[in-house]
């Protein structure tokens, strides 16, 4: 299942707010063992913006909305967390696998 309502919203705020809220749902003690498998529709976006190597990083205009949107998606979803074993699950997704989308980001706007 994917979730385009917010697809078209030039505010990115919306969107970083939804994942909030989304979160807690996904961390709700019923729903908590899908957590995984609700976060993993991020993995196609992350591995698109790796996928990409640096000369088309710089030059392509939308690879800079992506990735901010991305950030504000992050964002949403630590906002969310609202304990430590819930981060847990999270940092264990994100680390080490998706947290060079950090440096590679650095990377292109320094």
């Amino acid at each position: 299942m994917q979730f385009n309502i917010l697809q078209n919203d030039p505010n990115l705020k919306h969107l970083g707010q939804f994942f909030k809220i989304l979160t807690s749902l996904w961390v709700h003690e019923d729903f908590v063992e899908n957590f995984e498998s609700y976060i993993s529709q991020l993995n196609g976006i992350i591995q698109g913006l790796f996928a990409l190597d640096d000369i088309t990083l710089k030059s392509n205009p939308n690879f800079k909305r992506e990735l901010i949107k991305l950030f504000y998606i992050l964002k949403g979803i630590v906002h969310g967390l609202n304990a430590q074993k819930t981060f847990a699950l999270f940092f264990d997704w994100f680390y080490p696998e998706y947290f060079p989308v950090i440096a590679k980001a650095l990377d292109a706007f320094i």
